[in-house]
């Protein structure tokens, strides 16, 4: 008869839905789990935003993901695994950009984002040609190589062309402009993360990103994410989630492993020392919202493609993320306050006790990914095990929500209770 082992996940985004997804997909004779799912929030957490508009004449919704969550080809390699593996349908979605700002900038992008029913203000911009944008952008990233192993500040105050010819020909001010007005807002889109988060982040994992993502296509989950939630849980035995409050009185117990699948600043005791180093950076999510950031961040917008059914005479839908510019509050149709976990340097040296890469013995092979030694609680500590976005190398997405998940599962629960990893799971 198998054992059973108990397994609390607390957390319901995507690396706590994995981790619960292989443990309960797990085929071992001698050994059966049995996982609780914890979160904070009434609805599963990764959908919990989300929002449900009506189709006038039709039985059907509009559901719109909130936050939007588009992947890109080259940097969500396991993503894509899972959800192939999961049945999940996604569909290329390869979005135009353009770069605004409130003041006019010889270097700023047009924008198209000019509804006056909208917004209560215009934001303006003045066009630069694409060939100058492409080549300084290339420039840019040759120039982070020279910085790999310090921060974006580090890289604009240092980088900076000083020489007579860039003094003479005015490119030493352009450069500057370039990276205030274009590359430091990208960043801060991907990131969702203010001017001086984005400055403190190491350069090494931005150069990554443009490299893995270099030619490749974005894409969207065509039926949202709440098809993932669904298929994910299909093998998860549970009649909703399990409210978790600090004040209560109620105690869960009898875990044989504990999985945080939270944000870092959110988890427990010796881990904490480590967790104390990954910084969050909060997050307004609206379509649209009636605050306001400071200008320090970046508001980006997107138009959300509107379904077949929808009726074309109907105002078109955005979602924005951290206006800086106010909406007007009777166009508002929802608000989410959500934080994100922003790498620095510091961060990134604490990663090595949660992860650890293991160096291939010879150049044809690949360097294996390694649980770091505070996973499990430390030596001789009792099962507890932490995944999330920022528990993998790179910019905290959601790769590295899957990848850390699945590293919990297969080398921390799994190899502790006597089960060997037959195939891989995706």
């Amino acid at each position: 008869m198998a054992r059973t082992v108990k397994v609390a996940v607390i957390g319901s985004g995507l690396a706590g839905l994995t981790a619960a997804y292989l443990l309960t997909s797990s085929k071992d004779a001698d050994v059966e789990f049995d996982v609780h799912l914890f979160e904070k929030t009434s609805s599963l957490g990764m959908d919990s935003s989300s929002i449900s508009l009506p189709i006038p004449g039709k039985e059907q919704t509009w559901r719109v993901d909130v936050p939007m969550r588009s992947f890109q080809g080259g940097y969500y390699k396991q993503v894509m695994a899972l959800y192939k593996k999961l049945g999940v349908v996604f569909v290329e979605r390869d979005f135009s950009y353009s770069f605004s700002l409130l003041s006019t900038s010889p270097f700023a992008m047009p924008s198209n984002m000019r509804d006056p029913y909208i917004y209560n203000a215009w934001m303006t911009g003045r066009a630069v040609a694409s060939a100058w944008t492409m080549g300084v952008f290339a420039l840019w990233t040759l120039q982070l190589l020279y910085a790999i192993s310090h921060d974006i500040r580090y890289w604009v105050r240092d980088t900076a062309p000083t020489d007579l010819l860039s003094r003479w020909t005015g490119f030493d001010i352009a450069w500057a402009d370039f990276t205030r007005v274009i590359l430091i807002p990208l960043f801060s889109a991907v990131c969702t993360a203010p001017e001086k988060e984005i400055l403190e982040h190491p350069v090494e994992e931005m150069l990554d990103y443009i490299w893995l993502t270099l030619g490749t296509h974005h894409y969207v989950v065509k039926d949202g994410v709440r098809d993932v939630v669904s298929r994910l849980l299909a093998n998860v035995k549970h009649d909703g989630t399990v409210s978790v409050h600090c004040s209560t009185a109620a105690v869960h117990s009898g875990f044989h492993h504990i999985v945080f699948a939270t944000q870092a600043n959110r988890s427990v005791h010796e881990q904490i020392r480590c967790l104390d180093n990954f910084t969050y950076s909060s997050t307004i999510k609206g379509t649209d919202s009636p605050r306001c950031l400071p200008p320090s961040y970046t508001m980006t917008t997107q138009i959300l493609p509107r379904p077949k059914a929808f009726p074309p005479h109907l105002p078109r839908v955005f979602q924005t993320t951290n206006p800086t510019i106010e909406p007007k509050e009777e166009r508002i149709l929802s608000v989410a306050s959500l934080e994100r976990a922003v790498l620095s340097l510091s961060s990134k040296e604490a990663l090595h006790d949660l992860y650890q890469k293991e160096k291939a013995s010879s150049r044809w092979r690949k360097d294996k990914d390694r649980l770091g030694p505070l996973q499990g609680g430390g030596r001789g500590g009792p099962g507890m095990w932490i995944c999330g976005s920022y528990a993998y190398p790179g910019i905290p997405l959601l790769e590295g929500c899957v990848v850390s998940a699945r590293l919990v599962v297969e080398q921390g629960i799994w190899r502790s209770e006597g089960i060997a990893v037959k195939k891989a799971p995706w």
